[in-house]
């Protein structure tokens, strides 16, 4: 796999504030299940079942797992540019040089653009890889459909692309 790798970058989503977010969400339903299974004391004015709670509690959980652990990789190799957005992609995906028309490096909007960051569709059309940040490579293909992915070296992909006369 790593035979012929120019460069690779591997993101992930760690802005402090959606961790701050999932961690009081999980904190309240396992204080939920404290209280009301351990303690014995209804958790809220409508209290879900035991079971519904340890439910759900389960899923917050899991959800916060699956988040932890999606992670973008870009790899440049002589041949192309390989992306792959794990857990929803299970391999690498190659966009080959020969099938480029065009690649440059923009700053983009994820909110304004994709409506966010992650795996999108944007609203112009195109697609997107993003974890965080407003910096991407452009990718446009000889039959005019768009790929954005993100990155947080910008200079140091361009002058890779540069090397190899792909910019």
């Amino acid at each position: 796999m790593n035979e012929g790798v120019v460069y690779k970058e591997t993101q992930s989503f760690r802005q402090w504030y959606i961790w701050i977010i999932l961690i009081g969400i999980n904190g309240l339903w396992v204080f939920g299940i404290y209280r009301q299974v351990i303690q014995g004391i209804p958790f809220g004015n409508n209290p879900v079942s035991n079971n519904g709670l340890i439910l759900i509690a389960f899923l917050t959980v899991a959800f916060s797992l699956f988040f932890g652990n999606i992670k973008l990789t870009t790899i440049v190799k002589e041949d192309g540019i390989y992306v792959q957005f794990f857990p929803l992609q299970l391999s690498l995906k190659k966009y080959a040089f020969s099938e480029l028309a065009h690649i440059y490096m923009r700053e983009y909007s994820g909110l304004k653009e994709y409506g966010g960051w992650g795996y999108r569709f944007g609203i112009n059309g195109g697609m997107a890889y993003t974890a965080s940040g407003s910096d991407g490579l452009q990718l446009v293909t000889i039959d005019g459909k768009k790929l954005l992915i993100g990155t947080q070296n910008p200079d140091e992909l361009k002058e890779v692309l540069l090397r190899l006369n792909q910019y």
